[in-house]
C-alpha cells in the first residue's frame, strides 16, 4: 500500500470511529453531520465516503431522530406531521369538517404524534411516531369508542418514524383517508 493510500485508509478509519461512536451517542439514528466528517478527513476521503454512502438514500434516514428526548424535536416533528396534513385536499378537509388535534398528545410519547377527526364522518386519524427508521410503516383500523353506537368514530392508525420515504406514503393514506372511510384505504392496499 503506498504511504499516500496508508494516509488515507487511516483517514477513514479515524472517521468509522468517530463516525460509531458519534452514532453510538444517538442510538445509530444518525450519521455524523457534514462539518464534523470535514473535521476528520480530507475532501478526497469525503468524497470517498459519500460516494459509499449514497447506497442509502437520504429518503431512509430519520427526520429529528432524538424527538422523544428533546422537547425542541419533539415541536418540529409534530410541526412536520401537521403540515403534511395541511397538505393534502383541504376542500375535502373543510366539506368534511375535520378537526385537529383529536386524541389528547400531551404525553409527548409519539402516541399521537398526530390526530385529526370528521365528527360528520365519525372518521379518525391517528399518527404514531416511533424511532425506528428500518420497521417501515404499519397501518390499521380501529375503532375509538364503543362498536357499534353513535359515539364510535373508524380510526385509521398509521405507525411509522418521521422519513422522507414514509411522509409521502403517509400523504398518500391521508388523501385516500379524505375519500374512502378507514376499511377502504386498508383495502386499496
Amino acid at each position: 500500500m503506498s504511504p499516500e493510500r496508508g494516509n488515507l485508509w487511516g483517514r477513514l478509519t479515524l472517521e468509522t470511529k468517530f463516525r460509531k461512536r458519534a452514532s453510538e451517542s444517538s442510538r445509530g439514528r444518525h450519521q455524523a453531520s457534514l462539518c464534523e466528517r470535514l473535521l476528520c478527513c480530507d475532501l478526497e476521503a469525503f468524497d470517498l465516503m459519500s460516494a459509499n454512502s449514497r447506497k442509502q438514500p437520504m429518503s431512509s434516514y430519520q427526520l429529528y431522530p432524538d424527538f422523544l428526548k428533546d422537547p425542541t424535536q419533539y415541536g418540529k416533528s409534530e410541526d412536520a406531521w401537521r403540515a403534511l396534513w395541511h397538505s393534502v385536499d383541504s376542500l375535502k378537509r373543510e366539506a368534511d369538517g375535520w378537526e385537529s388535534p383529536w386524541v389528547d398528545g400531551s404525553w409527548k410519547d409519539g402516541n399521537p404524534i398526530f390526530s385529526a377527526w370528521s365528527p360528520k364522518r365519525r372518521v379518525g386519524l391517528r399518527i404514531i411516531q416511533h424511532d425506528n427508521p428500518q420497521s417501515g410503516i404499519t397501518v390499521w383500523r380501529n375503532t375509538f369508542g364503543e362498536r357499534g353506537t353513535s359515539d364510535a368514530v373508524d380510526e385509521l392508525v398509521i405507525s411509522c418514524a418521521l422519513t422522507e420515504t414514509n411522509r409521502l406514503k403517509v400523504q398518500q393514506l391521508m388523501q385516500r383517508l379524505l375519500c374512502c372511510d378507514p376499511e377502504g384505504v386498508l383495502s386499496r392496499g
